[in-house]
C-alpha cells in the first residue's frame, strides 16, 4: 500500500513529528510504502530519510498515485487532497484546542480519526458526524522505551519531560514541590534547550516523570511513576485504580483541571508508589504498543479504501476553503484586540502576583532567621538554667 503522510513540520522532536516517525517506520517495516510531505523539514525529516521513508516539501514531487492519505494538520491535508483528488483521505485529530488540529473538509475525506477523547469532541464540535470518527489511541514503540530497574520505595530523581518547561512558570511549583520531598529535578524538552534523541534510555535514570499525553505514556513504558503537568494545568499521579479512566483521555489535556499548586503537586507526590507503578508500566506496555496499533490503523486505510471518492472540482474546493480561511482571520482580526487588552491585564496580574511571592519568599526567610535565634537562645537559656546555677 502507498501512503502519503502529511504534517505541519518534520522538524524538531515533537509531538506529531514522532508520531509520523514511528508510524512510516513501522509501516514500511511491514512493507507498505509510504512518503512523508511538509513544507517544514529538519531533525525528524533526515532521521526519516535516513531509514528509507521518502520526504517531500513539494507535492509534485511526490510521485503518486497513493492508494490513502493519512492526514495531519488540515492546511497540509488539503493540499494533499488538491493535488490527488480521487484519493481517499483520513483526516487526524491530535489536539483538542489549536487551530492547525481543524478537521479537512474535502470532499475525499472519507474517515476522521481522533487520538483521544477530548480531540473526538473536538470533531462533533466542529461539525463531523459521530459516525464518521474512530477513535485511536495513541501508542509508544517499546522498542525505543525499554524497562528500566525497579523503582526505590522513596523517590530520589525526578525528571520534567516537555517542550513548555522553561525556567518559571509551571517547572518553579513543580521544583518547589520536589524540594520537600528531597528530590531533585531535571528538565528534557525543547524550551529549556536539552532536547534528547533516545529519551528512553534517560527517562530510565528518573523516578517520577512530570509529563503529559505521549510523553506520560513513554514514561509510563519504561517503569517511572507518572504525574500529569504542564503549563496549562495539572492531572493526577496516574496509579492502576485511575488508569482506566485516563487513558481514553490520553492522560492529557482533558484530564488536566486540577490546580497548578505546589499542595496539589505535593498531595499526588505523597501518593508515590514503587509497585504501583510497576502495575501502571505493565498495563501500558501490555496496551498500548506501537505493534499493536498498527494492525488497526491498517485497518482504518482498508475500510478507507473501500468507500467510493465522489468527483470534485479541487480548485472549487480550494476556493471554499480559501474563502472559509478568510472568514476566520477576519474573525480573528476583530478578536485581536480584545485579546491584547485581556493578555495585557494578564501580564500585570502575573507581574503583581510574582511581586507578592518574592515579598512572601523574603518574609518567610526572615522569620526562619527569627526563628532560628529564638531557638538559639531558648538552649542557651536551657544550658544556663540546667547546668549554671
Amino acid at each position: 500500500m502507498r501512503i502519503l503522510i502529511t504534517n505541519n513540520t518534520l522538524d524538531e522532536r515533537a509531538g506529531t513529528e514522532l508520531y509520523v516517525r514511528d508510524v512510516a517506520f513501522a509501516l514500511r517495516a511491514m512493507g507498505h510504502e509510504p512518503v512523508c510531505f511538509s513544507m517544514k523539514l529538519g531533525e525528524v525529516a533526515a532521521e526519516l530519510e535516513a531509514g528509507g521513508v521518502r520526504v517531500v516539501t513539494d507535492l509534485a514531487r511526490a510521485h503518486g498515485p497513493f492508494d490513502v492519505i493519512h492526514g495531519h494538520h488540515r492546511i497540509e491535508t488539503t493540499l494533499a487532497a488538491m493535488a490527488y483528488p480521487q484519493v481517499p483521505v483520513i483526516s487526524f485529530c491530535h489536539g483538542p484546542k489549536i487551530w492547525p488540529e481543524s478537521p479537512c473538509t474535502m470532499p475525499s475525506v472519507v474517515q476522521y480519526v481522533a487520538v483521544d477523547e477530548a480531540c473526538r469532541e473536538r470533531l462533533i464540535t466542529e461539525g463531523v458526524a459521530e459516525e464518521r470518527i474512530v477513535r485511536l489511541l495513541n501508542f509508544v514503540d517499546l522498542s525505543r522505551f525499554p524497562p528500566r530497574r525497579p523503582l526505590p520505595v522513596k523517590p530520589r530523581k525526578a525528571l520534567v519531560f516537555s517542550n513548555n518547561a522553561d525556567v518559571g512558570g509551571h517547572l518553579s511549583v513543580i521544583e518547589e514541590t520536589c524540594g520537600r520531598f528531597e528530590v531533585t529535578v531535571e528538565v528534557i524538552g525543547r524550551a529549556s534547550g536539552k532536547v534528547s534523541a533516545d529519551p528512553g534510555t534517560l527517562m530510565a535514570e528518573y523516578d517520577v516523570v512530570f509529563a503529559k499525553a505521549r510523553a506520560a505514556i513513554e514514561a509510563m513504558a519504561v517503569g517511572c511513576a507518572v504525574i500529569q503537568c504542564d503549563y496549562f494545568g495539572v492531572g493526577w499521579l496516574v496509579t492502576s485504580e485511575k488508569f482506566d479512566a485516563l487513558r481514553p483521555l490520553n492522560f492529557g489535556y482533558q484530564s488536566m483541571d486540577q490546580p497548578l499548586t505546589v499542595e496539589h503537586l505535593s498531595s499526588q507526590m505523597a501518593a508515590y508508589d514503587a509497585a504501583d507503578a510497576a502495575v501502571v508500566s505493565a498495563r501500558i506496555r501490555a496496551e498500548a504498543s506501537l505493534d499493536q496499533f498498527v494492525p488497526q490503523l491498517l485497518d482504518v486505510y482498508e475500510r478507507a479504501l473501500g468507500v467510493s471518492v465522489p468527483a470534485f472540482d479541487p480548485w472549487e474546493a480550494a476556493a471554499d476553503f480559501l474563502k472559509e480561511q478568510m472568514e476566520q482571520a477576519k474573525e480573528a482580526q476583530h478578536r485581536l484586540p480584545l485579546m491584547e487588552v485581556h493578555l495585557e491585564d494578564a501580564r500585570r496580574k502575573v507581574s503583581t502576583l510574582r511581586e507578592k511571592a518574592a515579598g512572601l519568599k523574603t518574609k518567610n526567610e526572615r522569620l526562619k532567621e527569627q526563628l532560628s535565634k529564638q531557638q538559639k537562645q531558648g538552649r542557651k537559656a536551657w544550658w544556663k538554667r540546667s547546668f549554671l546555677r
